[in-house]
């Protein structure tokens, strides 16, 4: 059985946020306070607050499948995509955005290498809009039989794209699946 590789780099386009980080907001430290990029979003349980992400390459369980949980926070690099790297050895996507997060949800600059999925295995933001700056994805997969089985990453609502899912409105793709839902 194979599963078709895509050399996708993606780049989603820069957008500057100033997301409601008010004098409340905490800061989560990855790993200095919470040992895995997941953790360190359960953590984070006010409006505002940013998880901060060390420098590094984040593997295993709590560093791919992640999820904001409906929280508009912000999560991000602190160094930059090309140093802050997301592995998701092939066990799964790397974000999984889908719980009404609005443009106060935030990821920004990180790098998602080897995600797999049925679609969106780099990044799949479904019934949520959050504000997705400066990532790579790339080295992504989709398992064999996914209708995203595509070397493009696909984005809707005048983004990028071509190709489309099984859904009206929904498009599927091995490095980003993009549906407002």
């Amino acid at each position: 059985m194979h599963v078709r590789t895509h050399g996708i780099v993606l780049a989603v386009p820069c957008f500057v946020v100033f997301a409601g980080t008010g004098v409340d907001a905490a800061t989560i430290r990855v790993p200095a306070d919470q040992p895995t990029i997941q953790a360190g979003i359960d953590a984070a349980t006010a409006p505002g607050d940013v998880v901060l992400v060390a420098p590094g390459t984040y593997t295993g369980l709590g560093n791919h499948d992640i999820e904001l949980r409906g929280r508009d926070i912000v999560v991000r690099s602190e160094s930059g995509a090309a140093v802050t790297i997301m592995d998701c050895e092939d066990l799964g996507r790397g974000f999984h955005v889908h719980q009404g997060e609005t443009a106060g949800a935030v990821i920004e600059c990180f790098t998602v290498l080897h995600g797999r999925a049925d679609s969106g295995a780099g990044m799949r933001i479904a019934g949520a809009s959050p504000a997705v700056t400066a990532c790579v994805i790339r080295s992504c997969r989709v398992m064999p039989g996914s209708q995203g089985n595509v070397p493009f990453a696909h984005l809707q609502d005048g983004r990028p794209g071509r190709g489309r899912g099984a859904w009206p409105g929904e498009y599927l793709a091995g490095g980003v699946e993009y549906s407002r839902g």
